[in-house]
């Protein structure tokens, strides 16, 4: 093993495809701070690794008309204080199935005019405390194998499609943000890649542009986001997303997710595939939840319509603010806080309310809801075969289309010690103009919006 020391300029400037330099066997180099690599031929790259187990240090000027550096070696170690740029790639790591490293430390460049790092090796891992820049495609792309990139604070990746791309060959990759992040043109990171991992730390910051995405993940994986996502966030496949930072633009799925939010996601959250999204927010969301089925916990605050096309579950401790339409069949709406919004469900679905919900609650066909300890402040509209549950101090209620005497009639269910059969609830029913107002007392009352008490049989109400 050799290890090279490069003090002054070892500059090759014919027009002839000649590198600069070229690492052979297990040998190393050391470029100092008074050397420097520089291929001007055609095709040429600055410094050309082609061995077993080669390291570079670079602490002077690499330069390539191809690549700064292309590392073809088994296993590659390329430190970087200084600047490496290229044509194509700052850094090309080509070895096949190899294993290779790159560190740039806090002083360190790398810019390409392509990529500025490009990974087509078995494994590969990037330190990142300085800087690396892909003028026309990505800061940092992966081709194959499996990847470890660690953008640190203080350092920046960029790239002008993408800030970091991981290629269908990818099989894991595991991306740290403590640092800056971006994209000129595109996605921030961009990611076909079997498996995908993203953290954002509390200091990292992750962006996109307009008509792209902070980031785009078309495989499994998980996002940790605990400091700020400046763009939207496109899922497409089983994937979860932890966030307890700030994502400054909307969610967008096609496949199963599970979101889980103590922070802000100020665009919402929409889902198109059939199979089902958990979202638990504990935080705050700026912008409307859709799908098609998703079941979800609020114990927070959300700003914003929340509308489903299947069977939904919707668990609200929290506040929203803006219309809920839960389609499809069989679902379930709790309330124990505060809805400011009309409520509209699908048949079959149970709707327990303790909290308040400020509009209009609309029923499908065979639904249930008990609204015992709670308020509606607005008319509840019911439809075929509904029940609605009654129990003690349940308020001032007012019911539209109540359906009586016939085989699709609605049912009232009272608690026994309020009402104990029909009779006692017909004692305390009278007919009202239009309507049949069922009085319990002064604070509990049910009015039966346009229907006549002949239109009510003891087949209408339960006691329980």
């Amino acid at each position: 093993m050799t290890t090279y020391l490069v003090n002054n300029d070892n500059d090759d400037t014919s027009a002839a495809a000649t590198n600069a330099f070229t690492l052979g066997g297990n040998d190393n180099i050391i470029v100092t701070a008074s050397g420097s690599l520089l291929a001007t031929g055609t095709n040429s790259s600055g410094l050309y690794m082609d061995g077993g187990t080669n390291e570079a240090t670079i602490e002077g000027a690499v330069y390539g008309t191809n690549d700064g550096i292309l590392a073809a070696s088994t296993t590659a170690s390329v430190n970087v204080d200084s600047l490496v740029s290229g044509e194509n790639c700052g850094i090309e790591l080509a070895g096949s199935g190899s294993t290779d490293y790159v560190a740039i430390a806090g002083s360190g460049v790398v810019q390409g005019n392509t990529d500025g790092i490009l990974a087509n090796s078995g494994n590969t891992s990037v330190t990142v405390n300085g800087e690396v820049s892909g003028d026309t495609y990505a800061g940092i792309q992966v081709s194959s194998g499996n990847a470890s990139i660690d953008v640190a604070a203080g350092a920046s990746v960029s790239g002008h499609l993408e800030g970091i791309n991981l290629a269908i060959l990818v099989q894991n990759a595991n991306i740290l943000v403590n640092g800056n992040l971006s994209s000129t043109a595109g996605n921030g990171i961009g990611s076909i890649a079997a498996n995908t991992n993203i953290t954002v730390g509390q200091d990292g910051w992750l962006s996109g542009v307009t008509g792209g995405f902070a980031i785009a993940i078309f495989g499994t994986g998980v996002i940790t986001n605990g400091g700020e996502i400046q763009g939207s966030v496109l899922i497409a496949q089983d994937l979860t997303i932890h966030n307890t930072g700030v994502i400054d633009g909307a969610v967008t799925g096609d496949d199963a997710a599970t979101i889980e939010n103590a922070g802000t996601i100020v665009g919402g959250f929409s889902d198109t595939a059939a199979d089902q999204v958990t979202i638990d927010n504990l935080g705050s969301i700026l912008g409307p939840v859709g799908g098609v089925t998703i079941d979800l916990t609020n114990s927070g605050v959300i700003h914003g319509a929340i509308a489903t096309t299947g069977e939904s579950d919707l668990d609200n401790s929290g506040k929203i603010t803006g219309a809920i339409d839960l389609g499809g069949s069989g679902g379930e709406l709790t309330n124990g806080d505060a809805i400011h919004g009309a409520v509209t469900l699908g048949s079959d679905y149970t709707m327990t309310n303790t909290g308040t919900i400020h509009g209009a609650v609309i029923l499908g066909a065979g639904d249930t809801i008990d609204t015992s300890r709670g308020e509606i402040t607005g008319k509840v509209t019911a439809a075929d075969k509904d029940t609605f549950d009654f129990s003690g101090s349940f308020g001032h209620n007012t019911i539209v289309g109540f359906v009586g005497t016939t085989t699709q009639h609605d049912i009232i269910d009272f608690a026994s010690d309020d009402f104990a059969n029909y009779a006692a609830v017909q004692s305390h029913m009278a007919q009202v103009g239009a309507n049949v107002v069922i009085t319990l007392d002064a604070a509990d009352t049910i009015i039966l919006q346009h229907i006549t008490l002949a239109h009510l049989a003891a087949a209408d109400f339960t006691f329980g």
